[in-house]
């Protein structure tokens, strides 16, 4: 019994999963690789995470202005900016060319160089600046007039409220100055026809291209007014 004791006192439980620390160079030269590669996978797998994550809320955001965007207010004024642009661009091009002839033939003094103009003498040092007249200007300012003119027409005539909102005396002010000027921006471009060699004091292809002409800016201004009300329209419901 005693040699049973002195037996069972100098057991010694033996750990089976003991990690062995490597002993030679090459060992732990292998050791330290295995942690380095550990702790490079563990920061690519968090940098992935990170990018993941960064990536799933740029979408959800991208994804937000997308359907902003696609509202139907936002569509309405995507195409009524791009008429208005698309338009302007257009009947700028008919003032700055053909209205500013018809305006130099009418007024010669607006065919006067800009040069000659007091404190712009230095325009006749440049072959860009050196033609440049008082015409374009003037049929730019009648561009603008024409187009605010007719807008509010337009308004007075085809809407209801803005109808209330103005006074007689108001109507009547907008509806003569609008008639004036496109009377006259219509004799000049006739007067333009008639200078580019469609006939001699009269001809009826320049009245005919005038009417055509007046025609089709009453129309652009017709388009651009229903265009700006579909916003306003969309706006109220939204």
């Amino acid at each position: 019994m005693t040699q049973l004791n002195s037996n069972h006192s100098s057991f010694k439980p033996v750990n089976r999963f003991t990690v062995r620390r490597p002993s030679s160079l090459s060992q732990k030269l292998v050791h330290q690789s295995v942690l380095s590669m550990q702790v490079l996978l563990r920061k690519g797998l968090s940098l992935v995470r990170t990018l993941y994550s960064k990536v799933l809320l740029r979408g959800r955001k991208i994804g937000q202005f997308g359907m902003r965007v696609f509202l139907p207010v936002n569509i309405a004024r995507i195409k009524y900016w791009t008429w208005k642009i698309f338009s302007k661009f257009l009947l700028g091009i008919v003032y700055f060319s053909i209205i500013a002839e018809g305006l130099r033939q009418i007024v010669p003094v607006l065919g006067q160089r800009l040069y000659k103009l007091p404190g712009l003498s230095s325009l006749q040092d440049y072959e860009a600046t050196y033609r440049l007249d008082l015409a374009p200007i003037f049929a730019g300012f009648l561009l603008l007039a024409v187009w605010s003119l007719w807008a509010s027409l337009l308004k007075i005539w085809l809407l209801d409220d803005d109808s209330r909102r103005y006074s007689d005396s108001h109507k009547l002010l907008i509806a003569t100055l609008g008639g004036t000027i496109l009377t006259v921006d219509a004799y000049i471009f006739y007067a333009a026809m008639l200078e580019y060699g469609w006939g001699g004091s009269f001809s009826f292809s320049a009245l005919v291209a005038t009417a055509a002409y007046v025609g089709v800016l009453i129309f652009v201004l017709y388009v651009s007014h229903q265009l700006q009300e579909d916003v306003n329209q969309l706006k109220l419901r939204g």
